[in-house]
């Protein structure tokens, strides 16, 4: 049934209540991606699917523009394979998508399938749900990699670690290709933006690894994605692994660093988010020392990057814990961050398990995110799916949004100014770069040109240097055009320069 909705009633805060009676454990897991936006002004929408409570198998969606100026409510799923689990959205061009995993009547998991919207946006004429077979697994995410096929990431394997495989699916939505992008595998993330493809994992030696693609048949090499991090912790994890690339294909990682010395729940952690390999990751709440900070989620758009993560309002170490969101703010791709914002400070009620949408709203310069809310007893929705043992409540499901101008940006964590200065000249490289910088005390530097993808494609000088101005000369005749990024490592101090290379 089509329900339009005109919105006419506004809520708490910045939230929109979507759905009243939602399934929790559509949220759980950064790892999924259950809403997105497209920011194209030819589409400006955005889809939101989640697990109905009763019953718990069957998929609602929720359709807006972005200006929100009314809603589609509909169920494009009602158990036709079997359970839902883990729905993924997508906000495609011209039509939203939605995939998930489904379960056997005997409950064990692994089928994977996926729907669309025939006619398009806001008209609930849903293709019949479609079987892409069996996988053991019960990650699936799906995006669109041209205008007539959609790349699904899917894992095959419950464990940890498992074969991460690929599906190409056409516009009818089956199957015209599959193939094992990495075996004994822990996913990170996986986005699609700039024309460009790429999928982020730890491999079976804990080494991060990534692989892209452009078409989703020619996969490039394995490439190893040095994190250069310093733990926090004498025993810790990463966890909560999100990626996002910018508009011109460059990736940014953001995680969580968990103190596994910590047994009380929420745990200390930090988020830091990955800029660049063998560049020391940017700590985003070194303004808020021995933290209790969780659930990071990230978003590009334009020349922003803006990360979303959990901060308690007070000290109960329980069910009770009061999670605000906090959101930090990049307006150079990742590079540079503002300090954290409490974006939900006026809040009346215990909300989380939050996910961004991955692409920012450029046109009114505004993130959108999905959160629950306990239906039954106020308390904290990502305690309640990890520790009650009664069992799972309804929750309400709400669209959250904020805007990402006006905030100030100067966090740059562990990286402390001692005068290193990056100029390349001219702006547009055709054939030589004059590169200039400037140090204030004699260290050693490192000076390498990266690809937006984040591979070294020239060593340009390492050494030691005195203090002073110094002068490099390199071709790029051997370069393809495009944006690169140049990298002048010091001791302290790292600065990156963007490179426009066109030939």
């Amino acid at each position: 049934m089509l329900l339009v909705i005109i919105l006419s009633l506004i809520y708490e805060s910045n939230f929109v209540l979507v759905d009243s009676s939602g399934n929790g454990y559509t949220l759980l897991d950064q790892a999924r991606e259950c809403i997105s936006y497209n920011p194209n002004p030819g589409t400006d929408a955005l889809i939101i699917v989640n697990r109905a409570y009763h019953p718990t198998g069957n998929l609602n969606a929720h359709e807006a523009p972005g200006d929100l100026s009314f809603w589609v409510h509909c169920s494009p799923y009602q158990q036709e394979l079997g359970p839902a689990r883990y729905p993924n959205a997508f906000a495609g061009a011209t039509t939203p998508f939605y995939a998930f995993h489904w379960l056997l009547q005997s409950g064990i998991p692994g089928f994977y399938g996926g729907g669309y919207e025939i006619y398009g946006w806001f008209l609930d004429y849903w293709h019949p749900p479609v079987d892409w077979g069996n996988f053991s697994g019960n990650l699936v995410v799906l995006k669109q990699i041209t205008d007539t096929t959609l790349l699904v990431i899917c894992k095959d394997g419950i464990a940890s670690r498992a074969k991460i495989c690929y599906l190409l699916i056409d516009r009818n939505f089956f199957p015209i290709d599959t193939g094992t992008i990495a075996m004994k595998a822990r996913y990170w993330g996986y986005d699609i933006n700039g024309g460009r493809a790429v999928v982020f994992y730890f491999d079976s030696l804990n080494a991060l690894c990534y692989r892209s693609t452009t078409d989703g048949v020619n996969w490039s090499p394995e490439y190893i994605w040095n994190l250069a991090f310093t733990p926090p912790y004498l025993n810790y994890s990463i966890t909560y692994t999100q990626m996002a690339l910018t508009d011109s294909g460059q990736p940014l990682l953001v995680f969580e660093c968990r103190n596994l010395d910590d047994n009380t729940y929420p745990y200390y952690g930090k988020i830091y988010v990955s800029y660049g390999p063998g560049i020391p990751p940017v700590e985003l709440t070194s303004s808020l020392p021995d933290t209790e900070a969780t659930y990071p989620t990230l978003a590009t758009g334009g020349n922003k990057a803006v990360v979303i993560f959990n901060i308690p309002r007070n000290n109960l170490n329980d069910s009770l814990t009061w999670m605000d969101i906090f959101m930090c703010v990049s307006t150079n791709s990742g590079i540079t961050w503002s300090e954290p914002v409490n974006i939900t400070s006026t809040s009346t009620n215990r909300i989380g398990l939050q996910q961004i949408a991955k692409r920012i709203d450029t046109i009114r310069n505004r993130i959108y995110y999905v959160l629950a809310r306990d239906k039954v007893i106020d308390h904290d929705p990502l305690w309640h799916l990890l520790y009650d043992p009664l069992g799972l409540d309804p929750m309400y499901i709400y669209l959250g949004y904020a805007p990402v101008t006006g905030i100030k940006e100067g966090a740059r964590p562990k990286i402390r100014n001692q005068g290193l200065e990056l100029m390349v000249l001219p702006n547009i490289v055709i054939d030589n770069a004059r590169i200039q910088f400037t140090i204030s005390e004699r260290q050693r530097i490192n000076l390498n040109l990266y690809d937006n993808l984040g591979r070294k494609v020239a060593t340009i000088m390492e050494g030691v240097l005195e203090e002073g101005s110094h002068f490099y000369y390199h071709s790029t005749s051997n370069l393809n055009s495009g944006v690169y990024f140049l990298i002048l490592e010091g001791e302290k101090e790292i600065k990156i320069e963007k490179v426009l290379i066109v030939k």
